[in-house]
């Protein structure tokens, strides 16, 4: 299993901490008091309608004021411009409040529609460098970040960056925060020297600031995804030297005390044993770590999520089917109830817990879960990803272990098309994709076809090979 999905859902719970200060601050313009009830009360729907009328009734009022100023001129224009002004800030804010419930209740697209009007707002009557303009951008990333588009999140984080950067003092925590998010994102896009540097980059920033509770909780996030950064590369040593920083900084911050960061780091440490075979101690620190999430962060289904997942795979490994079956199924339930039914980490998930019912023997539970898991991730990041091919290749072998060749070689029929017309024909994708569905067409048809499909496979990787910037098919199973 890819190390990279527990510092994605590492960086998830950051992302969500930074998008859940931003939304207080949302709340800071000129909603209707009964709206704010509505929303910290967490009625929702209540908040959004009083939020859409909102937004209805500022736009009218903008619209009056500058028809007003049409026929002004000299002081009463002045004040009627000032008086737009005022009002556009009322108009703005009330947009990202009501994006903020739009972003809360899983409505994303017209979130970031609210979102991107917001922004229109600021810029047309403050100026694109103002902090209010970062919070939509930061609060746009986060929701697409959320729904697993990375590239789009990317774009929004990188523009908060740039006018952070304008806005705020070099060594700013909330750099900080933006960078390690930019690097999460970087390496689940499988860009490890942009990873690196922006980890690097985060992790000096905060060792400049003041080391108070929120620096050092920081910093610890940073440190736990740097060490998941190492492991994954096969730098131990390097990744327990930054987890063991981590756990000492929040022992040194907050003693004996509970705290989801030191669960963090019990995770990311329990990750490492597991890859260097110390097992007994990484079931010792799942176990651990999940028992302080049944007792006190019962709220906290995203780090429940991963602590199940990773708990589960480790159970996997070591061959305890019996104890890993309800691991793998509380992770479900927590990963659906943090990120809702169609989110990549769910389907990722679904396919992880198929590998168990495939060793069991149970591959009529083992395909069902892999379908589910392809209706999700061909919705949501793509036939042309590494995790849908991989999703593909375990189906396919599933229902070969049943010799439903015919079924197999259909499905492999069906993504191909897809699979080409997303990125081409000649692309390292389909020469594994070409090679995985070989197997099949000779079961079904003949050899010789199939013997055609590999060396076509075998002259597309040639060709790709002698390219300027070659590119990396998918992990198979």
């Amino acid at each position: 299993m890819p190390i990279y999905r527990f510092l994605t859902l590492t960086a998830a719970l950051l992302i969500a901490s930074s998008f859940a200060l931003s939304s207080c601050q949302l709340l800071d313009g000129d909603p209707t008091e009964e709206g704010m009830e509505l929303l910290a009360e967490k009625k929702y729907s209540q908040a959004e309608s009083i939020f859409q009328s909102d937004t209805l009734r500022q736009e009218n009022k903008l619209r009056e004021i500058k028809s007003a100023a049409l026929n002004l001129e000299g002081a009463a224009l002045k004040g009627k411009l000032k008086e737009e002004r005022k009002q556009g800030e009322r108009l703005a804010n009330a947009y990202k409040n009501l994006a903020t419930v739009l972003f809360t209740t899983g409505k994303y697209g017209p979130a970031e529609a609210a979102f991107e009007k917001a922004i229109e707002y600021y810029s047309a009557y403050f100026k694109r460098e103002s902090k209010f303009v970062v919070e939509c951008l930061h609060s746009l990333a986060a929701g697409y970040y959320k729904q697993g588009k990375l590239l789009e999140a990317e774009q929004y984080y990188i523009q908060e960056l740039e006018l952070e950067k304008k806005l705020l003092k070099p060594d700013s925590l909330t750099l900080a925060v933006t960078a390690n998010n930019l690097a999460a994102i970087y390496q689940r896009l499988g860009d490890d020297l942009e990873a690196e540097k922006y980890f690097r980059w985060a992790l000096s920033l905060c060792e400049h600031c003041r080391q108070s509770p929120k620096e050092t909780d920081q910093l610890a996030d940073i440190l736990n995804n740097l060490a998941l950064f190492y492991e994954k590369n096969g730098f131990y040593g390097d990744a327990r030297e930054m987890v063991q920083r981590a756990i000492k900084l929040e022992d040194s911050q907050k003693g004996a005390a509970f705290s989801a960061d030191k669960v963090r780091s019990l995770l990311v440490l329990a990750a490492i044993e597991k890859s260097t075979f110390e097992l007994d101690n990484s079931e010792e620190h799942y176990r651990a770590a999940i028992e302080l999430i049944n007792k006190e962060l019962r709220g906290n289904p995203a780090l429940a999520a991963s602590a199940h997942e990773k708990f589960a795979d480790l159970l996997l490994l070591e061959r305890k089917f019996d104890e890993a079956e309800p691991e793998f199924q509380l992770c479900l339930k927590a990963c659906k109830e943090a990120y809702g039914p169609e989110h990549p980490l769910l389907a990722e998930n679904l396919s992880e817990f198929s590998v168990l019912y495939r060793r069991k023997g149970n591959f009529a539970e083992a395909e069902k879960l892999l379908r589910q898991a392809l209706l999700i991730q061909e919705k949501t990041i793509g036939v042309d990803t590494s995790e849908f091919l991989s999703t593909v290749h375990r189906l396919a072998a599933i229902l070969a272990e049943e010799e439903r060749y015919k079924e197999a070689d259909q499905l492999y029929a069906e993504i191909m098309p897809k699979l080409k017309a997303r990125i081409g024909p000649f692309h390292p994708f389909v020469a594994d994709t070409l090679d995985n569905w070989s197997v099949y067409i000779g079961k079904t048809e003949s050899k010789e076809k199939a013997d055609s499909m590999r060396a076509q496979a075998k002259l597309m990787r040639k060709n790709i090979a002698r390219s300027l910037h070659p590119v990396y098919g998918p992990e198979l199973h």
